[in-house]
């Protein structure tokens, strides 16, 4: 994390921009930083997520990328699967975390599904103290 001045971080945007800049109205450089840091991130899981990623990370030879890869769908349309995993025999499975599935994230998916057919695509919910992976 930087440790800038009001006046450095300002100069530093005049440099990079040419555009006399400073925190946005009402925030300070602090709050500025934090917000970028969480871009920088990602987003975050939810619990749901979280569980599934322990359980993924306990299999062996498993590496998993989570939410970092968007996949273009259509023109303004995009879809990001909660996990590629990649699998000891090199194969990429999509996972994609439900709690329940809305009309919009089902027809993501299974258009997803049919314009990357190298990948595998898999649907996850978590049902009775198990995980219930269905494959789309």
């Amino acid at each position: 994390m930087v440790r800038w001045t009001q006046e450095e971080y300002a100069g530093h945007m005049r440099k990079q921009s040419g555009v006399k800049a400073g925190p946005p109205q009402g925030k300070t450089l602090m709050e500025v930083f934090a917000s970028e840091e969480r871009k920088e991130r990602g987003p975050q899981l939810n619990k749901t997520e979280q569980r599934f990623l322990a359980y993924l990370t306990q299999q062996a030879g498993t590496i998993v990328l989570s939410q970092r890869i968007k996949l273009r769908l259509a023109n303004k349309t995009w879809y990001t699967p909660d996990f590629f995993v990649l699998d000891p025999v090199n194969r990429i499975t999509v996972y994609e975390v439900k709690g329940f599935m809305r009309d919009d994230a089902a027809v993501k998916l299974k258009v997803a599904a049919e314009q990357y057919p190298f990948f595998r695509f898999a649907l996850v919910f978590w049902k009775r103290g198990q995980w219930d992976i269905r494959q789309v």
